[in-house]
């Protein structure tokens, strides 16, 4: 997969190949986080494998250890509870109606966020992320 990113500029409505600029990066291919990658360490690919059997064959998410319990997106067809804001996200993004160009003010305004440290171990992310939507962002 040659480029599987891709930037996305709102202000100006458009799409680039680069990561330098305004607009928000997205991963383009949806299957990527499926695949194991052929350029992958051998390291990265003895230590991922331990994790793979115990994750295929549990029956219920209790059955693994916290990390790796906290890492699981859905479990036999639902969302875990981790990531039930995600339907309630993807709802308000259809629901809102285009803005009218007309009506737009000249001058753009933005808010820049910056996290570091343990983002996702924390749940920092998870956080952050539910007071901005708190806020209307």
């Amino acid at each position: 997969i040659e480029r599987p990113f891709f930037r996305y500029d709102p202000c100006t409505n458009s799409c680039h190949d680069d990561m330098e600029g305004n607009g928000v990066i997205c991963l383009a291919v949806d299957i990527l986080p499926t695949e194991f990658s052929k350029e992958a360490s051998q390291h990265f690919g003895d230590i991922l494998s331990k994790f793979v059997a115990r994750l295929a064959s549990a029956k219920e998410l209790l059955e693994l250890p916290s990390h790796l319990r906290k890492a699981c997106i859905a479990h036999a067809g639902r969302l875990t509870s981790l990531y039930e804001y995600i339907p309630r996200m993807r709802k308000t993004i259809i629901e809102l109606p285009p803005a009218p160009t007309n009506l737009l003010p000249d001058k753009k305004y933005n808010s820049l966020v910056s996290l570091s440290g343990h983002l996702f171990d924390k749940f920092l992310i998870n956080e952050a992320l539910d007071i901005i939507e708190t806020a209307g962002g």
